[in-house]
């Protein structure tokens, strides 16, 4: 079984470790120097096994197993645990989470990213995340009132590679911050080999401004009302059509408060693209792809399509990854949650690929394709994620747990 992706795990190893000596995310630098209990590692690991049940039983269950793997033997509770995590800010999870996306996209691996026409396609949507009910909550999120009374939420942003099924940007916010907002925000850390497709909730022109200034690609879904150049397309029953969009003083205006050079009356070049859905029903997608000999009408259809990945990526981290069930009350305990479960996720994204090899050689000469249950697999690495990261033999651990995935299907 291949365990090309081991190294990655590795390497996030030695990063803990630097993260545990510069004390850059820590409270205080006094914090995780004295032999303790909840030791760093343990706090680090006990988050990312995603402790959704009973947090007595889990630090019970998943201590044992660390500790075992530390050589040592020292029992805890929920108040000690809930003591040792504040030393921690959320940042570190957070970090940790881009590492790991920075080495999976990093050498040696670079060769086995799958593309589309060379593209990196990602996909970005977001979702309400309800938030445990708590004055201190309530003043970092926002709150919804109904009939019942006041529900606490907040607001979750992924940007997801459809192809590779790694999470390669998050965020979690207050209401007050719109979706919109926050994908114009990441346009900042796009790269020219990325293709990003947006549902219809997102087309706006400052957004498109902003990936043709900065030189990436983009599809987008429109609402057949958006705006009058979209309205006259659909008329006209043409298939598509390539035409300048005019910014609007209040478009160049936004622009120019972020630094932008743009003047009101600037031209930015769309295709538009008309696509038969069945039963009369039509879709619009943009794009600023403007070659149609490389990019012809007749792919776009399927195009859009990869981008149910991210719907059922957020499905996966809602219900089976739970990441709306938080370990503790405070707000800083809501965000080491979240960034711990997307790791969490990652983490298990990575291992299935090491698992691809296999998946293919069941897939020969079978009618219907096998494919790794992620929620089977989300079980099996339930309570042994630890051990890929602190074993004595981490590729024998590995292969282990890759075994059990194949084994519980």
């Amino acid at each position: 079984m291949n365990d090309s992706n081991l190294w990655i795990f590795k390497q996030i190893k030695k990063e803990l470790e630097i993260f545990k000596k510069d004390k850059k995310y820590f409270s205080s630098s006094k914090d995780f120097t004295r032999s303790c209990v909840f030791t760093f590692q343990t706090i680090f690991f006990l988050l990312v096994d995603l402790p959704r049940k009973s947090l007595s039983i889990e630090i019970e269950n998943n201590l044992a197993v660390i500790n075992k793997l530390l050589v040592r033997k020292m029992s805890g509770t929920k108040s000690g645990f809930c003591k040792a995590r504040k030393k921690i800010k959320p940042k570190l999870f957070e970090e940790i989470g881009k590492k790991l996306v920075s080495l999976y996209y990093g050498k040696p691996t670079t060769g086995k990213i799958k593309r589309w026409k060379g593209f990196i396609l990602k996909a970005i949507d977001g979702s309400i995340l309800d938030i445990v009910n708590t004055p201190e909550t309530e003043a970092e999120f926002g709150a919804r009132s109904n009939q019942y009374g006041k529900t606490v939420q907040g607001m979750m942003m992924i940007e997801y590679d459809v192809l590779n099924k790694i999470i390669t940007q998050s965020y979690l916010g207050g209401l007050n911050k719109g979706e919109n907002t926050i994908a114009k925000d990441w346009t900042k850390n796009m790269q020219a080999d990325e293709l990003y497709i947006y549902d219809r909730l997102y087309p706006g022109s400052s957004l498109q401004f902003l990936h043709q200034s900065q030189g990436t690609f983009y599809v987008m879904r429109c609402k057949l009302s958006h705006n009058k150049y979209i309205k006259a397309f659909v008329e006209s029953k043409e298939n598509e059509k390539i035409e300048y969009w005019t910014l609007t003083t209040k478009v160049a205006l936004e622009l120019q408060e972020k630094g932008h050079e743009v003047v009101k009356g600037m031209k930015i070049p769309v295709r538009m693209l008309r696509i038969e859905l069945g039963k009369g029903e039509v879709e619009v997608l943009i794009t600023n792809l403007i070659d149609k000999e490389t990019y012809p009408y007749q792919i776009f259809k399927g195009l859009y399509f990869k981008r149910w990945g991210v719907e059922t990526n957020i499905g996966y981290l809602k219900n089976v990854l739970q990441i709306e069930i938080s370990s503790g009350r405070r707000v800083e305990s809501i965000y080491q949650d979240f960034y711990a479960t997307i790791f969490r996720a990652n983490v298990q994204a990575i291992i299935e690929q090491d698992c691809e090899e296999q998946v293919n050689e069941i897939n020969k000469g079978r009618k219907y394709n096998y494919q790794i249950n992620k929620t089977v697999a989300a079980g099996v690495l339930k309570g042994r994620l630890a051990t890929i990261f602190l074993a004595k033999r981490p590729k024998r651990k590995y292969s282990e747990i890759k075994k059990n995935i194949f084994k519980k299907h």
